[in-house]
């Protein structure tokens, strides 16, 4: 319709934007070279000053995490202007690609001498200094490390006095004090990240970005049982939340509780009983027991809903598998699916 749409209209005679909105619906055709001509085409016939087909192809890349072709569309913007949220946009996607100078100049220019009270502007420096800390130190460049994660703390400090009621810096603070640990095996960053992970949570216990900081800290400390009760928590209050149940199964998985993970796969599959991914892991949990009757009728239902090679597989391999095999119910399998 894009395409004809165009064709109508005289071909260089349309906004920008349609030529976008033509790549857009071949990328989504998983027809990236006819993607990329059409963005091309957009860009070429902008009118000096107008960027919203660069800004746009721009922010595809941007939603998809591919930073460097999210870079080179954006450049163009930033070039002609220095308006505010470009600029920062442009900011954040230097520090994903590492360019940490270039970064640091805009944030300088856009930010002037208010940058102290601002929150977003905060954040960003936080997070170009853990950039610039984890590029340090994959360099064997301890002092710079060190001096990087100095002035990325301090970033985070001002955003949290900045907006004390906002989750987000303190869920960062986590993140990092746990990298640190993991660096350095002192304790003292994890009794930290603690603090952080109960005060996000105090902020906003509801959503699960808060809970999940919680529970990893709790892990990373040695309390499972505790981390087992916050997601407990958590689940009550969000019955049919995927992750949370997940995280919670692979607990139980790990520490050898089998019996309390397929309860919770029995609840979750009550509660969505067309989802064929519930069945499937309930099936592999089986499988683990020797319950290989129990597995297969899984596996059948999860093909049920949702039929692929993979769970085919599935279904014949649990009948070869179990202590009594049944190859004339694979024999029937593979009739039906002929």
């Amino acid at each position: 319709a894009t395409k004809a749409l165009i064709e109508r209209c005289g071909g260089d005679d349309v906004d920008p934007l349609i030529y976008y909105d033509l790549g857009n619906e071949y990328a989504l055709s998983k027809k990236g070279d006819e993607a990329l001509a059409a963005w091309e085409k957009a860009i070429e016939i902008q009118e000096p000053g107008d960027f919203r087909a660069s800004r746009a192809v721009s922010d595809f890349f941007f939603a998809r995490n591919q930073w460097e072709e999210a870079y080179k569309y954006h450049l163009p913007v930033i070039q002609d202007s220095m308006e505010r949220i470009s600029a920062l946009r442009h900011a954040e996607i230097c520090i994903k690609t590492r360019r940490f100078e270039e970064a640091r100049e805009i944030i300088s220019r856009v930010a002037g001498n208010g940058s102290d009270d601002d929150f977003i502007v905060q954040m960003l420096l936080s997070s170009m200094y853990e950039g610039m800390g984890d590029q340090y130190w994959e360099n064997g460049q301890v002092e710079e490390t060190n001096e990087a994660y100095v002035q990325m703390q301090a970033a985070l400090d001002s955003a949290i006095e900045i907006a004390p009621t906002d989750e987000k810096p303190n869920l960062q603070k986590v993140r990092i004090l746990r990298n640190m640990y993991s660096r350095t095996m002192d304790r003292v960053h994890l009794d930290q990240a603690l603090k952080y992970a109960e005060r996000a949570y105090g902020l906003n216990a509801g959503l699960w970005d808060c809970t999940l900081a919680k529970v990893n800290v709790l892990m990373d400390l040695g309390r499972p049982d505790s981390a087992i009760a916050e997601l407990d928590r958590y689940i009550d209050s969000n019955p049919t939340h995927g992750p949370s149940r997940r995280k919670l199964i692979n607990m139980y998985v790990s520490t050898d509780q089998i019996g309390s993970a397929k309860q919770l796969l029995d609840e979750i599959i009550q509660l969505m009983p067309f989802d064929a991914g519930w069945y499937r892991a309930l099936g592999q949990l089986h499988v683990q027991t020797d319950d290989f009757q129990d597995a297969a009728r899984c596996f059948d239902k999860a093909y049920e809903l949702e039929p692929s090679a993979e769970i085919l597989n599935m279904r014949i391999d649990v009948r070869l598998i179990a202590d009594d095999p049944d190859p004339n119910g694979v024999i029937g399998i593979l009739k039906n699916h002929s």
